[in-house]
C-alpha cells in the first residue's frame, strides 16, 4: 500500500512539475510588445469632453455650422475607429464620434456606473453640448442601433433621422431569439478554441497598466480577434467567417462588455431589455441598413424589427456583412446620404 501511494505521489509530482514547467515555457514564448493604449484620462492629447460625471473620448469632422450627426459604436465595449470612415460626411454634416463610458479610449469607470441609463444620459449630454437649436441625426451600429432607438423613445423631439444598422435586439423577444441563434454568445468548447484562449490570457499576463481594468482588456480583445472555427458570431459575416470583419480597434472596454448586458438579465439570463418604449411617438421616417451576407441579424431579422417603428425603410448592402461601414464603405455611405438629404426636415 504503502508503494503504491509513493508511485502516486511521485507521479502527481511529476504531473505538477511538467505543468509548471509548460506554464514558464508558454509564459516566456508569449512575452512580446503588446500593449494597451491610455484612455483619455491618462493621456490629455486625445480629444475628449467631461459631461456631467463622463470623460469621455470625442472627436468631431466637419464644420460646426452643419446639421449634426452623432455616431454610436456597437458593442457593449467596442470603440468608435471602425466606423471612421462615416467621417466622408463631413462635407455637409458636423460628425461626432465617441467612445461609450468605459469603453475604447473613454475613462474607466466601475461597474455600478456602467448601466444603460448612464448611456443614455450621456448621449443627451452630447446631444445638448453640440445642438443649440434643430435636431440631431443619430446613426447606430449594432448596440450603438439598439441605445438610439432607446434614446429616440426618450426623447423624440431631439431627433431629426435616425439610421440604425443591424440592431441587436429591440425587444425582449427578439434577445431571447439572438441568444438562441448564437449560442448566448458563449464559444463551443473546442481544442482550437481552447488554444486562442489560452494564448490571449498568456500574452495578456504580459500587461501592466496602464490602469486596472487594461489586462482583461486586453485579453477579451485578443480573444474577440482570433480566428476561432465555428464563433457564435461567425454568421455576421460573409462565408461566416470573423475574418471578413471590419473591425479596427483601439482598445475594447471588457467591463462594459459584461457589466451593460448583465443589467438587462432576468436571474434566468435572459434579456429583458425593452429599447422600444415611447418609439410609437416618433413618426419620421428611420432607415434600416442591413449587409446581405448576416445570416443571424441580417435582412430577414431587420425586416421584422423595423415594424416596431411606425415610419421605416430598409437598405441592404449587397455583398457586406454586419460591419458593412468597413466592408462596402461606399455602398453603405450612400445609402446613408441619400436619406440624411435635408436633415433639418425630416
Amino acid at each position: 500500500m504503502k508503494r503504491l501511494f509513493k508511485r502516486l505521489l511521485k507521479g502527481l509530482l511529476y504531473f505538477t512539475g511538467l505543468l509548471v514547467f509548460l506554464f514558464i515555457v508558454f509564459y516566456m514564448l508569449s512575452m512580446g510588445s503588446q500593449s494597451v493604449m491610455k484612455t483619455v484620462e491618462q493621456d490629455p492629447r486625445h480629444p475628449f469632453l467631461i459631461l456631467d460625471d463622463a470623460m469621455l473620448h470625442v472627436e468631431t469632422y466637419g464644420d460646426t455650422l452643419n446639421p449634426v450627426v452623432i455616431v454610436l459604436h456597437g458593442g457593449p465595449g467596442d470603440d468608435y475607429q471602425y466606423l471612421l470612415p462615416l467621417a466622408e460626411l463631413m462635407d455637409d454634416y458636423l460628425v461626432v464620434f465617441y467612445d461609450q463610458r468605459g469603453c475604447g479610449l473613454s475613462a474607466r469607470v466601475g461597474a455600478e456606473e456602467l448601466t444603460v441609463e448612464n448611456y443614455y444620459k450621456d448621449l443627451d449630454n452630447l446631444v445638448d453640448f453640440f445642438v443649440d437649436t434643430g435636431k440631431v441625426c443619430l446613426i447606430g451600429h449594432s448596440w450603438g442601433a439598439m441605445l438610439a432607438t432607446g434614446y429616440i423613445g426618450k426623447h423624440p423631439e431631439k431627433v431629426a433621422k435616425a439610421v440604425l444598422a443591424e440592431p441587436g435586439f429591440l425587444t425582449p423577444e427578439f434577445g431571447r431569439e439572438l441568444q438562441q441563434k448564437t449560442n448566448n454568445f458563449a464559444v463551443g468548447f473546442s481544442f482550437q478554441a481552447l488554444y486562442y484562449m489560452a494564448k490571449a490570457w498568456f500574452k495578456s499576463q504580459h500587461i501592466h497598466g496602464p490602469d486596472p481594468q487594461a489586462r482583461d482588456d486586453y485579453f477579451l480583445q485578443e480573444l474577440v480577434m482570433s480566428p476561432i472555427k465555428d464563433h457564435p458570431l461567425s454568421g455576421y459575416f460573409c462565408e461566416g467567417k470573423m475574418e471578413n470583419a471590419a473591425l479596427g480597434m483601439w482598445r475594447i472596454g471588457s467591463l462594459a462588455s459584461k457589466a451593460v448586458p448583465q443589467s438587462g438579465m432576468n436571474d434566468q439570463g435572459e434579456f429583458i431589455f425593452n429599447f422600444t418604449e415611447g418609439i410609437e411617438r416618433y413618426t419620421n421616417k428611420v432607415l434600416f441598413i442591413a449587409g446581405s451576407c448576416n445570416t443571424i441579424i441580417g435582412p430577414e431579422y431587420q425586416e421584422r424589427q423595423m415594424k416596431l417603428y411606425p415610419n421605416a425603410e430598409m437598405v441592404v448592402i449587397e455583398g457586406a456583412g454586419h460591419t458593412m461601414f468597413g466592408e462596402k464603405s461606399e455602398e453603405s455611405i450612400k445609402a446613408v446620404r441619400e436619406y440624411l438629404k435635408d436633415a433639418n426636415n425630416p
